[in-house]
């Protein structure tokens, strides 16, 4: 494909435009010779000219012979096969030596593939046939100038202005060479120039360059940049380059409501077009416009079915507002153009998770496979969601299986003794939880939870322990602060050690109706009666479902002398625990009272001795 006179252009001027050096780096003559030697495409044997002795050529001959090989050249070159084209214009260059247009576009093929030395070389010879071959001369200085030859090339830029005195494109490359060489003053005075030239009719181009020119300065002036391209926008308003330009002024300063406008402007005058729609989109995004943004998105879609990431921007965007079954359809769309997109899978099995379509979530979480960087997120919610579906054995086995590929992973272990204990399996959970704190000894919550399972054993003594290490890791630990404390209380021992640990968990998280109730209970125990009162009527403000809290406020309420209120608070308890053996206590408790309620009714209602006389 042959290169634009813009892409020439911005090939030159690299500091400004931002374009490569042609791929020049480890490219040295040897190299390009090697390579050039190796190109043995020969035409097909169908098209070849029958040969004719040398005394027989003529110059219709001659030209037929160019014209021949001129064409399937071109043919090459359209479809990106520079090697053949390159062998098919060296043949032409055999009958026609002299044509600038051969050598010059051999010399582009070249360019394409990197073979920078022989591109000039060609442009050379171009200009030798031609001194006033425009073309050859600013490739040529294209070249040059990427392979740092400043001076080389704005001699050859000069005496191409010579012949071309008013001819724009020269003119662009001269004003981009001096800001390449890093001379912007010098740069910006040519640009000035060619604006104010009234023999150039398009300015747009020369005001574009002007502002890239200022805003590439070691010390930009935005607000010349800005005026500059505002001006080349007014003679070019379709100028997409412009547009973007600008944009990056804008951005840089902030100024987003400028940036917003400018975009949405083009989009609705002279788009939609695919490039200001991604930009725009990241705006309305920045602003929460999710509609919008996704309006935009779209547009970026439509020009570039390929790009999933958008698609997938998309369905996140959806989720974000709730809209689930266009998400999940989304996502659906995305896993049949990329069934291997483990990242796709896992956002789908979480969405099918929050629809609570549990079984289509684990078939997306099964699919990712050990080695991924979702496979730990993925057993764990696959785990979570049989545990949902009322099927423990299988989410035991799904993060045992996740063991075995993982055994570094704290979060199996500690998610597998937590199955294990809520299945009434507390030996195997504690059998799990010494294993891991082998291989995790400074892991926090695998010291908490095997705490905890020891506490269900029986084994207070363990659960001080594991506690304290705990809080010997993290002083700040809220759960083993109010954990302690409570294992403190509930064996009357240390009483006071278990008003500080709770004061301290309830001062790092207030509100916290289990930590009052723990401290409510450790006043309990310290006879402390009327404010452990208050604390639990707290406690059961806050959490006025759990049946514990209850109880301990109708045991309060007992000590306190309010049988009647105590009664109340453990009727609650007993309909609201689940336990039978804890409902079996609570329940004597209520008889208890009512027996205690009889009595003093009996003694309040017993006829005086003297009127049974």
């Amino acid at each position: 494909m042959v290169l634009s006179k813009k892409t020439q252009l911005l090939c030159v001027f690299t500091l400004v435009a931002g374009c490569s050096h042609l791929g020049l780096e480890g490219s040295g003559k040897g190299a390009f010779i090697s390579q050039a030697a190796r190109v043995k495409n020969e035409a097909p044997e169908a098209m070849t000219i029958p040969d004719q002795s040398s005394s027989n050529l003529n110059d219709t001959y001659m030209d037929t012979k160019a014209d021949y090989h001129f064409t399937l050249a071109e043919s090459y070159s359209l479809q990106d096969e520079s090697a053949k084209a390159v062998e098919n214009y060296k043949l032409a260059l055999v009958y026609d030596q002299s044509s600038p247009q051969l050598h010059y576009r051999l010399a582009l093929e070249y360019v394409k593939l990197g073979l920078v030395t022989e591109a000039m070389s060609q442009c050379q010879e171009a200009l030798k046939a031609s001194p006033k071959h425009k073309d050859s001369a600013l490739l040529l200085g294209g070249l040059m100038s990427a392979m740092h030859m400043y001076d080389q090339a704005l001699e050859l830029y000069e005496k191409t202005l010579t012949f071309y005195p008013d001819d724009m494109e020269t003119s662009l490359f001269i004003g981009a060479l001096y800001a390449e060489k890093g001379d912007f003053t010098q740069s910006i005075a040519h640009f000035r120039k060619m604006v104010r030239n009234p023999k150039i009719k398009d300015k747009s181009q020369a005001w574009y360059y002007l502002g890239r020119v200022y805003s590439s300065k070691t010390k930009p002036e935005y607000a010349n940049a800005e005026t500059a391209f505002v001006t080349s926008l007014k003679l070019e308003p379709e100028s997409l380059d412009v547009v973007l330009a600008l944009g990056s002024v804008y951005e840089t300063l902030k100024q987003s409501k400028k940036l917003k406008r400018l975009f949405a402007n083009y989009q609705e005058e002279h788009g939609p077009h695919h490039m200001i729609a991604e930009r725009l989109a990241q705006i309305y995004l920045d602003e929460d416009n999710l509609d919008e943004a996704i309006a935009q998105l779209k547009t970026v879609e439509a020009y570039d079915t390929r790009n999933l990431n958008i698609s997938l921007k998309i369905a996140l965007i959806m989720i974000e507002q709730k809209q689930y079954q266009p998400a999940i359809a989304k996502l659906e769309g995305i896993i049949e153009k990329s069934p291997e997109s483990e990242k796709v899978r896992f956002y789908l099995g979480a969405l099918y998770e929050e629809v609570k379509d549990y079984r289509a979530a684990i078939q997306q979480f099964d699919t990712i496979k050990f080695g991924s960087n979702y496979y730990e997120d993925s057993v764990m919610h696959a785990a979570y969601l049989h545990k949902l579906l009322g099927q423990p054995e299988k989410a035991i086995e799904k993060v045992k299986q996740g063991l075995f590929h993982q055994k570094d992973s704290a979060k199996f272990w500690i998610l597998h003794a937590s199955l294990l204990d809520e299945n009434d399996k507390v030996e195997q959970a504690k059998t799990v939880l010494q294993s891991a704190v082998q291989r995790f000894p400074e892991d926090i919550q695998i010291h908490f939870q095997l705490g905890s399972v020891y506490d269900r054993l029986g084994k207070k003594d363990k659960t001080v322990e594991h506690m304290e290490k705990v809080l010997g890791l993290d002083a700040n630990h809220v759960q083993a602060l109010n954990y302690l404390a409570y294992v403190y209380a509930d064996g009357t021992r240390n009483l006071e050690a278990a008003e500080k640990l709770v004061r301290k968990a309830l001062q790092l998280q207030p509100g916290d109706g289990f930590i009052m109730d723990t401290l409510g209970w450790v006043l309990f125990k310290q006879d402390r009666i009327s404010e452990a009162v208050k604390v639990l009527e707290k406690a059961h403000q806050k959490e006025s479902n759990e049946a514990i809290i209850a109880e301990h406020l109708g045991d309060a309420y007992f000590r306190y002398k309010l049988p009647r209120k105590a009664k109340q608070m453990y009727m609650k308890a007993a309909e609201l625990e689940k336990n039978n053996d804890n409902k079996e206590k609570i329940q004597s408790k209520i008889t208890s009272i009512d027996q205690k309620i009889q009595a003093e009714k009996s003694r309040s209602t017993r006829t005086p001795a003297s009127l049974n006389q």
